[in-house]
């Protein structure tokens, strides 16, 4: 675990013994908090700790404390139970040039097997992947348990791959996703979600979900289906919208029923509901869940990228 920690201070975010570095966690991540600090130590004196109560949801804010602290670090690292990726305190400290990775619901495992890869071989992978959806006029996956969604994307992320060495720079680790906003009006069909869900972690079985124009219309399957409904009626029609098409990339993830590392998995596809705000949406609520395919065939207008889970491209 601690190799990994070090991976991130120095590979990952690249830290330098003049930069300030504020690690954020809680009770249930507090080791891997411990690890990044004592890794963070070993580079830079100018180190804070700090550890805020779990949050209800993912996308909740921190405390109003914490968020005011975050702007003043060069470097930040968020090792939480839920994840702060979409929240204003996130965003405005990006905006004043910090360098942030988050790590929502880690593991020691996923910490050990997904964080150790070559970063140079998945950045190869991404602007592969990123040159043909940014100039991509409509996707379509599909998998044979019934999925068959069609989209267009809006901005695209993946750039850094795992390198978030740049003022401003924003990435989860473990990396390994190229994500995606996408336009509403041309999102459109079903989506099975076959391998776990935010908040539910892995299926038993799976979630249907029908979509129109960029809202989720209807969710069908067993409990776990309605659990999923009662924790979106919770936050309101808005937390049913289509906030994010992901693609995984990592090839020393596995599917676990954590969404942070199944999110990753090379040869998945990921559609997220809720908060839109780090795609230059405008849906802003408390919350962000992925729902994780596996096996899918991706089509990039006309051409075939992905077939069954195998990246062809």
């Amino acid at each position: 675990m601690q190799k990994a920690a070090e991976t991130i201070i120095k590979d990952c975010m690249n830290i330098k013994e003049n930069e300030s570095v504020l690690i954020i966690t809680d009770s249930e991540t507090r080791l891997i908090g411990d690890a990044l600090l004592e890794a963070a130590q070993k580079i830079t004196s100018k180190t804070n700790y700090i550890e805020i109560p779990i949050g209800k949801s993912h996308g909740q804010e921190p405390p109003e404390e914490t968020a005011e602290l975050m702007p003043n670090y060069d470097v930040i690292l968020m090792a939480t139970a839920k994840s702060l990726s979409h929240t204003k305190a996130r965003r405005e400290a990006n905006a004043k040039g910090a360098r942030i990775a988050s790590m929502p619901s880690i593991t020691e495992e996923i910490l050990k097997r997904a964080i150790n890869i070559s970063y140079n071989e998945l950045k190869q992978t991404h602007d592969k992947l990123r040159e043909k959806l940014m100039n991509s006029n409509k996707i379509r996956i599909t998998t044979e348990s019934g999925t068959d969604m069609t989209t267009s994307l809006t901005v695209t992320h993946g750039l850094q791959a795992g390198k978030l060495h740049s003022k401003g720079d924003f990435g989860n680790l473990p990396t390994g996703e190229v994500d995606s906003g996408v336009k509403a009006e041309e999102t459109n069909g079903i989506i099975i979600v076959d391998a776990s869900f935010s908040e539910l972690g892995k299926l038993k079985t799976p979630i249907t979900l029908e979509v129109k124009e960029g809202n989720v219309i209807s969710i069908e399957g067993n409990s776990e289906a309605d659990k999923l409904k009662e924790i979106l009626n919770k936050v309101g029609e808005k937390a049913y919208k289509i906030a994010e098409f992901g693609i995984g990339t990592n090839p020393s993830a596995t599917i676990t029923g954590n969404p942070l590392e199944d999110e990753k998995v090379l040869g998945t596809v990921h559609f997220a509901l809720g908060n839109d705000l780090t795609y230059n949406g405008r849906n802003d609520v408390p919350i962000h869940l992925d729902g994780i395919i596996t096996k899918p065939t991706i089509y990039v207008d006309d051409e075939k990228i992905m077939e069954k889970g195998l990246l062809l491209i």
